[in-house]
C-alpha cells in the first residue's frame, strides 16, 4: 500500500460517475511549495495532453491507494498535529466541517477568506 484516501460514503456514487479529466502540464514554471508536495505556477500553463480519468476507484487501486469509506471525515481533523504526511485541503466539503479559525492552517484559511469552495454543492443539500 503507498497511500490511504478515505471519502464520505455519501461521496462514493458520485466518484464513481463524476467524469474527471487529468490534465499533462509543463513543468518548466512549477516551483515546489515545501509544503506536502504541492507545486505551483504563477504563470499560465496550457496542457499539453487531456485524458479522461477513467474509473477512479479502480485508478486508484492500480496505484495502490487503499480506498476507505467513512461516515464522516472530521474524525480525521486531528491528523494534521500527527507525524503523518496528511491532507485535508477538502475537508470544507466534509460534513460536519465546522472549522474554528484558529486551528485552520493560514494557506486553507486564506482560500476560505477568498471564498474558494463556497459554492461546492454537498451530497444531500440538493
Amino acid at each position: 500500500m503507498r497511500a490511504v484516501a478515505c471519502i464520505e460514503w455519501d461521496w462514493l456514487e458520485r466518484m464513481r460517475t463524476t467524469s474527471v479529466t487529468r490534465y499533462h502540464l509543463p513543468s518548466d514554471t512549477f516551483e515546489d511549495l515545501h509544503d506536502a508536495g504541492m507545486w505551483v505556477s504563477r504563470e499560465t500553463v496550457r496542457p499539453t495532453r487531456a485524458e479522461p480519468a477513467g474509473d477512479l476507484v479502480e485508478a486508484l487501486r492500480q496505484d495502490g491507494v487503499e480506498l476507505r469509506l467513512m461516515r464522516r471525515l472530521m474524525p480525521l481533523w486531528g491528523i494534521r498535529d500527527t507525524s503523518l504526511h496528511a491532507s485535508g485541503i477538502r475537508l470544507r466539503n466534509a460534513q460536519g466541517w465546522q472549522p474554528n479559525p484558529s486551528t485552520v492552517p493560514p494557506r486553507l484559511r486564506a482560500l476560505m477568506e477568498r471564498g474558494m469552495g463556497q459554492n461546492m454543492e454537498r451530497p444531500g443539500t440538493r
